[in-house]
């Protein structure tokens, strides 16, 4: 079944974040150091809101380059939006940036928190299938559960992300 707000996985996925990687590879140019694929769309199994979720990765230093290149590229720096060390970038004009996939683009620097956090979770999903199920299943229920209300949905699955957390920090003894 497929809802407003999560949709079975979709292989398709990786293809539209390596489209979306070739956009952004001036970045590398201008001294990032990686741009990561991170978020459910990330995870091979995981139901997910169909957005792609970007991690531009830079050294410290860094941000006033791939920032000016975000910006020739139609994105502008709408700041942390309450999580530190994680700037937010929003293409300004989609449609004027032809037929680039729905996704949300951020940056921050190698090893900051948000980015060790959402690699932690993303890797240990990768290695662990029988939990990327379970977690599929209980965000469609959740889905279903909240029809249209994203905060209902974010509420109703949030258990279950906290128990996949638990697991991968127990698991890699942090």
């Amino acid at each position: 079944m497929t809802s407003p707000l999560v949709h079975p996985h979709d292989p398709a996925w990786i293809e539209r974040f390596r489209e979306l990687a070739d956009w952004l590879s001036p970045c590398l140019e201008a001294g990032a150091i990686g741009i990561e694929h991170f978020g459910s769309t990330s995870v091979p199994g995981l139901a997910a809101k169909p957005v792609i979720d970007i991690h531009i990765v830079i050294p410290s230093g860094g941000f006033a380059a791939v920032c000016r290149v975000l910006e020739t590229l139609g994105y502008e720096h709408r700041g942390d939006q309450g999580v530190e060390q994680r700037e937010v970038f929003k293409l300004i004009d989609p449609e004027a940036s032809g037929p680039l996939p729905t996704h949300h683009l951020y940056v921050c620097e190698e090893g900051c928190p948000p980015l060790r956090s959402h690699r932690m979770f993303r890797d240990f999903l990768r290695s662990r299938p029988d939990l990327v199920q379970d977690l599929s299943a209980a965000k469609m229920e959740a889905a279903e559960r909240a029809e249209h209300d994203r905060k209902r949905y974010q509420d109703l699955k949030s258990p279950a992300y906290a128990t996949v957390v638990a697991q991968a920090i127990l698991a890699l003894d942090l």
